[in-house]
């Protein structure tokens, strides 16, 4: 039977209690930049954190270990692992399901409890990407940096030459726009030939025309 640890495990320089969150090499632009999802999964370091690291690289990817304090994780809104409960690494862990279960059942149901027992923990709330990369300096290798990149010669002369023309197209309406006198002589040519058309169709010869053609 495991004994629940009322002590804190010392895993950094500075005597505080780091937790791990693993996860692929792949998504850590999208943390660099966005920070972590609401509901993450965070483990001691040992041997479940090594076996999710195992996971990733069963996957064929790269696995990182992004850490913070368990002091900042605890004004995340942290619960049990629920679903570590529910279905316990029994290898790794060392024990049952029904072992795991038993002992659960003695607890008061707190995070701390589940991390003691099961070495892992689920942090609710969404972790902001200024808290991650200040302990993760590494993610800073991910942020995207694709404002700051400069565009290459060709676009910049691709986008001058758009720029001109989009000028020229401004400049063409706004010239439409504040020429009112030109606007209304072409509408009084366009009147005129409306006008022209509407006199030669009720003309005295197409009306003769026009009954022409319907009579039998």
């Amino acid at each position: 039977m495991k004994k629940l640890s009322t002590t804190k495990h010392d895993n950094s320089t500075s005597g505080e209690e780091f937790l791990l969150h693993t996860t692929s090499v792949d998504v850590t632009e999208g943390i660099a930049n966005q920070g972590l999802l609401e509901m993450s999964y965070w483990a001691r370091p040992g041997a479940i954190s090594d076996y999710y690291a195992e996971t990733v690289t069963d996957e064929g990817k790269q696995s990182i270990a992004l850490r913070l304090p368990l002091s900042i994780l605890a004004t995340f809104q942290p619960e049990p692992d629920h679903p570590g409960l529910e279905e316990p690494l029994t290898f790794t862990l060392g024990m049952s399901e029904d072992e795991v279960w038993r002992q659960w059942g003695h607890t008061g149901k707190t995070w701390q409890e589940c991390l003691d027992l099961i070495e892992s923990i689920r942090v609710r709330a969404a972790i902001p990407a200024e808290i991650l990369i200040e302990y993760n300096p590494q993610l800073n290798d991910s942020i995207s940096l694709e404002v700051a990149r400069p565009k290459p010669k060709v676009d910049r002369e691709i986008n001058f030459i758009s720029d001109i023309v989009a000028e020229k197209c401004d400049m063409s309406w706004h010239t439409a726009i504040n020429a009112p006198t030109q606007h209304t002589q072409s509408d009084a040519s366009t009147h005129a030939i409306a006008h022209q058309a509407d006199d030669l169709k009720n003309s005295p010869i197409a009306s003769r025309s026009g009954r022409r053609s319907q009579a039998p």
